[in-house]
């Protein structure tokens, strides 16, 4: 699963879109940081809040910088106000990794967990939907948080 992961986010040539519930994948996140930093390519990253403080995570996410053109980094809850548990990323509007698997060595190799990809432009375009109401969502809390009190 790991060298999997690793590879269709290395392959992605349009676009990527993830909601994730926290990761620490050092391969996945090279990769990821590559095609947000490419400006043909549009990048649209979720996570749980709940996760981003992990000690790992946290290294993570510092290495990410939410200014480049074409790249949408949210951090928060989900449109219940609950955790964002959806493990999901979507390459080029085609692709479609999900399941219960943590993006991290031990969830990749040791972990009894479960992990679907399709390729299904319609199956792509209903997860997109799911996630880019999360995004905003995501979004939109960040930006309440970051505004100065009236």
């Amino acid at each position: 699963i790991h060298q999997l992961l690793v590879d269709l986010a290395a392959w992605a040539r349009k676009s990527v879109v993830i909601n994730m519930f926290g990761f620490d994948d050092d391969d996945v996140n090279r990769e990821l940081l590559a095609k947000a930093a490419d400006p043909g390519v549009f990048f649209q990253m979720s996570l749980d809040k709940s996760q981003s403080g992990g000690v790992h995570e946290k290294d993570i996410l510092g290495t990410w910088g939410a200014d480049k053109i074409g790249t949408s980094i949210a951090v928060g809850q989900s449109i219940h106000h609950a955790i964002s548990h959806l493990k999901v990323m979507i390459v080029d509007g085609l692709y479609v990794v999900e399941g219960s698997t943590n993006w991290s060595l031990s969830g990749e190799e040791l972990q009894d967990n479960q992990l679907g990809i399709w390729q299904n432009a319609n199956v792509a375009a209903t997860y997109r939907a799911i996630l880019d109401r999360n995004h905003d969502a995501m979004l939109k809390q960040m930006a309440a948080k970051a505004a100065p009190a009236p």
